[in-house]
């Protein structure tokens, strides 16, 4: 299966590293429940639980993009219960801000810090400012994860955010919960995502017993062919910002 899903990734654009160990197709599943707790080298705890984890994890995840253009999934085998697939437009929820609170709206335009927690191997604080909201050449783009806000938090360097900042971001919060679209993964789904207009998200989850009954989910990052310019602020950890070449993923070791 795994080998059928590379050709079609291929196919569909270049797939990007995932981890800075090399990984190109994510096994999405529990990995607490299948090793024990997984212990992350290039993490630094002070940090917290970096994305990567809670996604290796039954736990929910809240909205978010990855670093790629296209994020796609294909299901091996559901949850014995939950585990649903939670995808909203990021420019409805953009939209929606900017009707009902045109001021918190105005903030997330502009440059909320991130750390890199850990991603690349060395990265463990370099941080970078960039805006949740972005439009380049007359498009819209996003990049978010608010792991990475909270983790920049924590370190001493990092410009300290306002309250207005933390309820523009919880205002973001409850609208993508609020016009989200919620989907149930069956074995063969397919799902295909385009980073830069939709934000996804996965409720908790019960594995079913026994030897390889766990849910599992196949993961590639892709870079699009047809994929858009992106905006100055994205080329810290896009290595490039043109379009249609092959851009985003985590950087590897040298």
């Amino acid at each position: 299966m795994k080998t059928l899903y590379w050709g079609l990734g291929c196919h569909l654009g270049w797939p990007r590293y995932q981890n800075s160990a090399g990984e190109l197709i994510g096994e999405v599943r529990d990995e607490n429940r299948r090793y024990g707790v997984v212990r992350e080298t290039t993490m630094d705890p002070t940090l917290g639980r970096s994305s990567r984890s809670k996604a290796r994890s039954a736990g929910p995840l809240r909205f978010h993009t990855d670093r790629c253009d296209v994020v796609s999934l294909l299901t091996v085998r559901r949850a014995k219960a939950g585990g649903l697939s939670q995808i909203v437009s990021a420019v409805s929820v953009s939209n929606e801000i900017a009707r009902r609170r045109p001021d918190l709206h105005a903030l997330l335009c502009q440059d909320y810090w991130r750390s890199r927690q850990g991603e690349e191997a060395g990265g463990e604080r370099k941080v970078f400012p960039m805006p949740i909201f972005c439009w380049h050449e007359g498009k819209f783009t996003t990049q978010y994860s608010r792991t990475f806000v909270e983790a920049a938090q924590k370190l001493p360097d990092v410009p300290r955010m306002t309250a207005a900042h933390d309820e523009a971001l919880d205002l973001h919060a409850a609208l993508c919960e609020e016009l989200c679209f919620t989907m149930d993964f069956e074995p063969g789904d397919l799902q295909l995502l385009n980073n830069h207009v939709i934000y996804h998200g996965r409720t908790h989850y019960e594995d079913s017993d026994g030897a390889d009954q766990d849910r599992l989910l196949l993961r590639l990052w892709l870079a699009a062919p047809n994929s858009r310019a992106l905006p100055p602020s994205y080329l810290p950890i896009w290595g490039s910002i043109a379009s249609a070449v092959p851009r985003g993923g985590i950087a590897q070791p040298a």
